[in-house]
């Protein structure tokens, strides 16, 4: 081949090389045009589409798949006389990005009284869910509230008078009722009788009432001083009685606390409530004081009692007998201090041989004229062995 053949063919390869190097320049470049294309494609459609779910005021397409079920709170109901609640009722809140339905996986029955399960099922548009327990109590309530308050009611004229304070309230479901008080026909200025009217109603419409009589006292009347013995008395008994103790026991407890009260003589008016009041009040007495204390407080307890006295032409003393049995059998009690015996002999409960010994010892001091009063058995009652260990009662003759 010539030189320039030779010249002439190199130049044609090199002219390809040319050709071959352009054109793949020109697919490189075509090839990231291409690419730059689609990605921007896609972020405009990416975009469109996140404007649109965002501006859609239904939320209508979801872009993301939903994974999460709802957040959900709920709360326990109880259903009074048949009240109904619709499930929404059930649900304190409700958290998803979707909107939520309710349905019951086990349905309350509203006329079945007693607590009951209830499951409520919430389910959002992804299908996702979540199951809540909750309890339902359901009664049927037709009992009226009670009212305690004492049919009489003593007040003094003139004074204020706090009404609520005599009355209580109590419903088998209610707590914290208020009582409604018509007092409107009551004049504490005037002595008299006056009608208050007490009433209640629980939450589901039930309603009771209850008519007392308010009596208006002058401030010293018997009435006042039984009030305030009463009142006094109550303090005591609790103080020396507990739950359960029985009759004999009480009458002792009685005696023993009024045999220690300081014998002082006083000018006694012959009203037991007022003497009785005065002994146990100011804590001295004598022996009329000493017979009203002992039958305020057995009085107060329930106990039957009555008084007896000596025969006054021989002497002048006061003590009372009582009954444990309905009035079949009875028995002395004298709880006076016998500050000046050097021995202080049982005197609860004692027959009427054994109160005869005791007057003779001490110059006739129980003289009285027995038909009188009910005779007494043959013995006295037989002192508890748990009373002589606690007040150290002897029976000394």
């Amino acid at each position: 081949m010539s030189t320039s053949e030779n010249a002439q063919l190199n130049e044609i390869y090199r002219q390809r090389k040319l050709f071959r190097n352009d054109r793949r320049r020109t697919m490189r470049f075509i090839s990231a045009f291409a690419v730059m294309l689609v990605l921007l494609g896609a972020v405009i459609a990416v975009t469109g589409l996140l404007y649109i779910v965002k501006n859609s005021p239904d939320h209508d397409l979801i872009v993301l798949r939903d994974r999460k079920p709802p957040v959900v709170s709920v709360h326990d109901a109880v259903s009074a006389n048949g009240k109904v609640y619709s499930i929404e009722e059930f649900a304190d809140s409700i958290s998803d990005i979707s909107d939520v339905r309710m349905s019951y996986i086990k349905e309350p029955d509203f006329e079945a009284d007693g607590i009951q399960d209830i499951v409520i099922r919430f389910t959002d548009e992804a299908g996702n869910y979540t199951d809540k327990n909750l309890k339902l109590e359901v009664y049927h309530d037709t009992s009226a509230p009670v009212i305690y308050v004492d049919d009489d009611i003593y007040v003094f004229w003139n004074d204020a008078i706090s009404y609520k304070s005599f009355a209580e309230v109590e419903d088998d479901y209610d707590e914290d009722l208020d009582l409604e008080i018509d007092n409107s026909e009551v004049d504490v200025t005037k002595i008299g009788t006056y009608p208050v009217i007490y009433s209640a109603t629980d939450s589901v419409g039930n309603t009771t009432s209850k008519t007392v009589n308010i009596h208006v006292m002058e401030p010293d009347s018997d009435e006042y001083y039984l009030m305030k013995a009463n009142e006094l008395c109550d303090i005591i008994i609790s103080q020396i009685t507990y739950d359960g103790m029985d009759d004999l026991h009480k009458v002792w407890a009685v005696y023993n606390y009024v045999r220690e009260i300081p014998y002082v003589l006083t000018d006694y008016t012959r009203n037991y409530i007022r003497e009785g009041y005065k002994m146990l009040s100011e804590y001295r007495g004598d022996c009329y004081g000493s017979y009203a204390s002992v039958k305020l407080l057995l009085d107060r307890l329930g106990i039957m009692n009555i008084p007896i006295q000596t025969d006054e032409a021989y002497t002048r003393h006061f003590w009372n007998m009582v009954s444990l049995d309905g009035g079949n059998t009875w028995y002395h009690v004298d709880a006076t201090n016998w500050t000046e015996w050097s021995q202080r002999p049982n005197m609860c409960m004692i027959s009427d041989g054994r109160l005869d010994e005791i007057s003779a010892q001490h110059g006739g001091t129980h003289y009285h004229i027995k038909s009188d009063y009910p005779a007494t058995p043959y013995n006295s009652m037989p002192v508890p062995e748990d009373i002589s260990a606690q007040y150290g009662v002897y029976d000394w003759s």
